[in-house]
């Protein structure tokens, strides 16, 4: 998993996120994430769960859960 600086300034304006993470990865030799945008919503549920003590666990057993309930699917145009 990539390590990006989320306070490096590339990120204070608005405008494409993905398109700007993207060209940081490129900057500073970093393989981009390769995440589904899903990824965002669900991680934001999980984090909100746990705060309320419905689920608990470090960050790895949280990434279980989600790998376990939410299998990957592949949608082709």
């Amino acid at each position: 998993m990539p390590i990006i600086d989320v306070d490096d300034p590339v990120f204070l304006p608005r405008g494409d996120m993905p398109a700007s993470i993207a060209g940081w990865c490129r900057a500073h030799g970093v393989e981009p994430p390769a995440g589904p945008v899903e990824g965002t919503a669900i991680g934001n549920a999980l984090v909100q769960a746990r705060a309320l003590g419905f689920v608990g666990g470090d960050l790895e057993e949280l990434r279980a859960l989600v790998a376990a309930t939410h299998p990957p699917r592949e949608f082709r145009p």
